[in-house]
């Protein structure tokens, strides 16, 4: 894959590998995709969150029983481990 990037991105990325902080271009290319994956997902999470406190304080709330984990629990095995 070939990608083009601005000067001072191909600066930056000459300077990490230059002064060690990285073994090559694509590690640097790399991690900055995997921090922006995750901080992409915590955001997801922390939205979340945040929506979930906000029905709460609404009242609109769901019991935590048994058989509500039982059937989300199922709903996971369906979804992602399909039987042969």
């Amino acid at each position: 894959m070939q990608v083009s990037l601005p000067k001072h991105l191909e600066d930056y990325l000459a300077t990490e590998v230059a002064e060690g902080r990285a073994k090559s271009a694509e590690d640097v290319i790399s991690d900055a995709l995997e921090a922006r994956l995750t901080a992409e997902s915590q955001s997801r999470f922390w939205r979340r969150v945040e929506a979930s406190r906000q029905q709460a304080s609404e009242g609109e709330l769901i019991p935590a029983t048994d058989e509500y984990f039982e059937q989300k629990i199922q709903r996971i095995r369906t979804k992602f481990m399909p039987r042969p």
